[in-house]
């Protein structure tokens, strides 16, 4: 049996395809419905929530039982004590570069410490992802350059923080230039930047290529985790588990 990882703040799955590839079965959480989600299984709630165990207490009066049904799967999905490790990519928005640079950092929530807080608590190993510049602890840092992504003379840079909460022994190559340009996928891939340095806006088959995701549409993957980044940190997270597990 395939050990259980939960997902959460999931949006459309780039996290989750890394971990399938790695041999998890994945659960994802968003408190916003994501129709192309690429996991196992899917619950649209609160990822505090969730950690915290502080779902709405079971609403009286219905005599149908088709509620009471739904709310103890829902419930079940996502019970901690079905899972052997968890993932959580708190959103990054206050922490990006563009945030910054525009003064609205503070418009946005600061969710990491809250996340880590209640991941401790579960005493499951975890992940949390996030951007440079984010409060994460003696992160495990991913460039697309390392693992050769990209697409046609573009390279996709893409730097993703990972806070571990077990050991991590693999080698990652430092981040090469094997293209032209460097290509950015974020916002609507409709920005300056890219005008100024290849003459045109991204098209969508070139962020899906250089993502290594053929599911999602351009406002999901400019939110999303290339999976190469989380099959490689699955990897060392499916060792760990093995060797307590053997312990």
């Amino acid at each position: 049996m395939k050990p259980r990882l939960l997902d959460l703040y999931a949006g459309a799955g780039g996290a989750a395809r890394g971990y399938q590839q790695a041999g998890f079965y994945v659960v994802g959480v968003d408190n916003k419905p994501q129709p192309h989600y690429a996991g196992d299984e899917f619950v649209q709630a609160d990822a505090l929530e969730v950690l915290r165990g502080d779902w709405p207490p079971y609403p009286s009066g219905d005599p149908s039982g088709h509620y009471h049904e739904i709310y103890y799967q829902l419930r079940r999905q996502v019970d901690l004590r079905r899972f052997d490790a968890i993932h959580a990519s708190p959103p990054c928005q206050r922490y990006s570069l563009i945030a910054r640079n525009t003064g609205v950092a503070g418009n946005h929530p600061d969710l990491v410490a809250a996340t880590r807080e209640l991941l401790v608590a579960t005493g499951l190993p975890y992940v949390i992802e996030n951007v440079k510049g984010s409060p994460l602890i003696n992160p495990v840092k991913i460039n697309g350059g390392s693992l050769g992504l990209g697409s046609g003379d573009m390279d996709l840079p893409r730097e993703r923080h990972f806070e571990l909460s077990f050991p991590f022994n693999g080698l990652i190559p430092p981040p090469s230039r094997q293209r032209r340009h460097s290509m950015g996928v974020y916002g609507h891939g409709t920005n300056a930047w890219h005008r100024e340095k290849i003459g045109r806006n991204l098209r969508v088959a070139e962020m899906r290529e250089a993502m290594g995701i053929d599911w999602m549409n351009r406002n999901e993957l400019s939110q999303a985790i290339p999976p190469a980044y989380t099959e490689l940190i699955g990897a060392q997270l499916l060792q760990h588990i093995q060797s307590e597990r053997a312990a």
